[in-house]
This record gives structure tokens, C-alpha cells and sequence, in this order.
């Protein structure tokens, strides 16, 4: 059983995919989305962290991955759209 309650990056990225994404698509809340060439990765804010998710064209999921530190978010801050905050 996984206690959300706990739940931290570190933990979070020990789960299978199936459990991490569970936990991303009930509680996770869409961030932004950016291209690279291999990938479409969307970030999605998930209790007190941030999670991506890697996918491609073959395969709808490439990689899963949580962290906890803001300089991982700078790549973002253009596409975020913070609107609906003001």
C-alpha cells in the first residue's frame, strides 16, 4: 500500500510505472509541456514535487521521473502559464 502522505520525489521514483503513473494521473496536476526532438515532455506537479514525463512517438512512455529541486523547473518558467493566478 502507498501512503501518499509520505510520498516524496525519492520515493516516488523508486515505484513501477504503473504506481507512478496511478499517483501522477489521480493527484498530479498539468504544469507545462515541452518538445525536443526525441521527446514531448510534460511536467505535471504532484504534492510538493514535480514530475516529467518523457514520451515519443514510438512509445507513449519513454521515462518517468520526480524531483524536488527548483532549478529543475527553470527550463519551464516561459511556458507556465500563470494567468489564472492574478
Amino acid at each position: 500500500s502507498i501512503n501518499v502522505k509520505k510520498m516524496t520525489a525519492q520515493y516516488f521514483n523508486t515505484l513501477d510505472e504503473i504506481d507512478q503513473l496511478n499517483l501522477v494521473f489521480t493527484y498530479g496536476a498539468d504544469v507545462a509541456q515541452r518538445n525536443t526532438e526525441e521527446h514531448k515532455i510534460t511536467l505535471f506537479q504532484l504534492f510538493s514535487f514535480y514530475v516529467k514525463i518523457y514520451s515519443s512517438g514510438e512509445r507513449w512512455l519513454y521515462a518517468i521521473k520526480a524531483f524536488d529541486d527548483l532549478e529543475g523547473l527553470d527550463i519551464y518558467i516561459e511556458s507556465i502559464d500563470i494567468t489564472a493566478l492574478f
